[in-house]
């Protein structure tokens, strides 16, 4: 099944979706992003801790 708006699949919009959620919080409460996929909220103005990154 595809999402009308989009085109993508009805699970890749509800990713898309809950990551905006994410993000509109962190950086509504001046918080940051915990994750380890990075590249999905690369850009998007908070900051990003990933704690399986090797420093």
């Amino acid at each position: 099944m595809r999402a009308a708006s989009s085109g993508c699949s009805m699970e890749e919009e509800a990713r898309r979706i809950l990551r905006a959620v994410l993000e509109a919080d962190a950086a509504a409460n001046g918080m940051a992003v915990v994750t380890r996929n990075e590249a999905d909220f690369a850009g998007v103005g908070v900051d990003i801790i990933n704690p399986w990154m090797n420093d």
